[in-house]
């Protein structure tokens, strides 16, 4: 709590604030959400080197910075998506968890109300987070066996 209680209130634009907040949203996601199996998250022996690890860190520090900036001014500042429309000529389909803090299942709900495509589906996964687990990955892959597949196979 002091740690959040430090990086204040929205909009932050210091970077490391959002870096706070998101350790706390995976630590209390952690408590409610099933997490993915450790395995999964292994690097293969040929991605294990020190030096690979350090690449690998050095390229996530890059990220970031471009998603938040370094005055909150990165690319997630920008990014509005009613605003760049809610018409699709496609079918969408939206897998969440339920337990997502980072995108709160309120938030998805008002956009995915407000689309209008010619198909869509909001499936919230129970025991899921932000970070995918083998629910989420489930559900995914459900959706694509389910509808996308067989819509593909109708237009061949």
């Amino acid at each position: 709590m002091a740690a959040l209680q430090a990086i204040g209130l929205p909009p932050r634009t210091d970077p490391r604030a959002f870096g706070v907040l998101r350790r706390a949203i995976r630590a209390y996601e952690g408590k409610v959400a099933t997490p993915a199996p450790r395995a999964w998250w292994q690097p293969e022996s040929r991605y294990s080197s020190a030096q690979a690890l350090e690449t690998y860190e050095q390229g996530e520090d890059y990220s970031f910075l471009q998603f938040v900036g370094p005055n909150g001014d990165g690319i997630f500042s920008k990014v509005d998506l009613p605003r760049l429309g809610v018409r699709f000529d496609i079918p969408v389909y939206l897998v969440q968890g339920q337990e997502d803090l980072l995108t709160p299942l309120s938030v998805t709900q008002i956009y995915f109300d407000s689309l209008q495509a010619p198909d869509k589906i909001l499936v919230v996964v129970p025991k899921a987070g932000h970070d995918p687990n083998e629910a989420l990955l489930a559900a995914q892959y459900q959706v694509l066996m389910e509808q996308v597949t067989p819509k593909t196979r109708r237009a061949d």
